[in-house]
C-alpha cells in the first residue's frame, strides 16, 4: 500500500452523495518533477484561487489534498468543450464524467526544452517514477471505489484539453496512454518478502515527538524507511538515473546505491522504498543517537 502525505486545500465542492464513477488523470505543466514537485503542487492548490485536484504525484511522492474525497469534490475537469480536438478521442465522456463524480490525480511533468512551455509543445513527458506511482495509486482507487478499467480516462477525454499533454498532444501519442493503462491491468510479478520483511507503520520518539514512520523487521534488526528521516532533520533524494539515494544532513552525506550494489550502509528495497538499519544510519552519519526504551526507538539529534 503506497504511503500517502496530506495537505488539504479548500477548493472543494460537496458531493451530496453523487458515486464517484470517473478516475481522471492530468498533468501539472511543471518543468520537473523531482522530489518535493508534488508537495509544491499541493500548496499551490492550497494557496492559489484557481483549480485544484484530489493527488499529486511526483517521482518519490504522493499528497493526498481533499480533506475528505467520499464528502467533496475537488475542481478540475469543469469548463467547456474544446471546439477543435488534438485526438479522436477528446471530448467523449464530456456531459459523462464531471467534478462531481470524479477522483482527479494530477502527476508531475517535465520539459526538455524549457524556454518553449506552451500546452501544444512536443517535449512534455513524465519520468518513470512518476508514471509508476501514478499508476500504482490509481490501482488502489479503483479497487477502494470499485472503478472499472474503461472509467480511467484524461482530462483530454472530458473537455478536450490537451491534458494530460503526454499522452494526447497528438493522435500518435495515445500510444502513451495506451501503455499507462496496461500499468493498470498487468501487474508485475514481484519477488516474494520473507514473512520477516513485511512492511508495517510504528510510532518513533524523534526528540521526543512522536513520529510515524514504515519499518521491517529483518534479522531481529529495525530497519527504516528512509524518506521518513526527513522527519528527523535530513533531506532524502533519489537519482533514478545512477539509483543513487542521497541522505543529507548538515554534516555530511551517506550515498547508498541500492537494488543489488555495492553500498556504504546496508539496504533492503521493498516495492520501490528503501530501508537501512537505523544504528547503521547513525553510525555512519554521526548527528543523532539512537536508542530503545520501552520497544521504542528513540532518537536524538545532535
Amino acid at each position: 500500500m503506497l504511503l500517502i502525505n496530506k495537505l488539504f486545500h479548500s477548493k472543494v465542492s460537496f458531493r451530496n452523495g453523487t458515486k464517484i464513477k470517473y478516475i481522471v488523470i492530468h498533468y501539472t505543466a511543471n518543468t520537473t518533477s523531482k522530489a518535493g514537485t508534488a508537495y509544491n503542487t499541493a500548496c499551490y492548490f492550497r494557496d492559489s484561487s484557481e483549480g485544484s485536484a484530489d493527488y499529486t504525484v511526483d517521482d518519490t511522492t504522493v499528497y493526498l489534498c481533499n480533506k475528505d474525497i467520499n464528502k467533496y469534490y475537488s475542481w478540475a475537469v469543469g469548463g467547456k468543450k474544446y471546439t477543435s480536438m488534438t485526438t479522436s478521442e477528446g471530448g467523449k465522456f464530456y456531459g459523462k464524467c464531471t467534478n462531481k463524480n470524479s477522483i482527479s490525480i494530477e502527476i508531475c511533468s517535465n520539459k526538455k526544452d524549457k524556454s518553449n512551455l506552451k500546452g501544444s509543445a512536443k517535449d512534455w513527458y513524465f519520468t518513470e517514477n512518476a508514471l509508476s506511482l501514478a499508476a500504482e495509486l490509481t490501482k488502489e482507487l479503483m479497487k477502494s471505489f470499485n472503478i472499472p478499467i474503461e472509467n480511467v480516462i484524461m482530462h483530454h477525454h472530458v473537455t478536450g484539453k490537451v491534458c494530460p499533454n503526454p499522452f494526447c498532444v497528438t493522435q500518435d501519442h495515445l500510444n502513451e496512454w495506451k501503455k499507462f493503462k496496461k500499468r493498470l491491468i498487468n501487474e508485475v510479478e514481484k519477488p516474494k518478502k520473507e514473512e520477516n520483511e513485511m512492511i508495517d507503520t510504528t510510532l518513533i520518539k524523534v526528540n521526543g515527538k512522536d513520529i510515524k514512520i514504515n519499518r521491517i523487521l529483518k534479522d531481529g534488526r529495525n530497519f527504516i524507511e528512509l524518506r521518513g528521516l526527513e522527519n528527523a532533520g535530513f533531506n532524502v533524494d533519489y537519482d533514478a538515473k545512477s539509483k543513487l539515494v542521497s541522505l543529507n544532513s548538515s554534516i555530511k552525506e551517506l550515498p547508498l546505491i541500492v537494488d543489488g550494489k555495492k553500498t556504504s550502509v546496508e539496504a533492503v528495497n521493498i516495492e520501490g522504498h528503501n530501508f537501512c538499519p537505523i544504528r547503521s544510519i547513525s553510525s555512519a552519519v554521526g548527528n543523532f543517537d539512537v536508542d530503545f526504551v520501552d520497544n521504542t526507538v528513540n532518537i536524538k539529534t545532535k
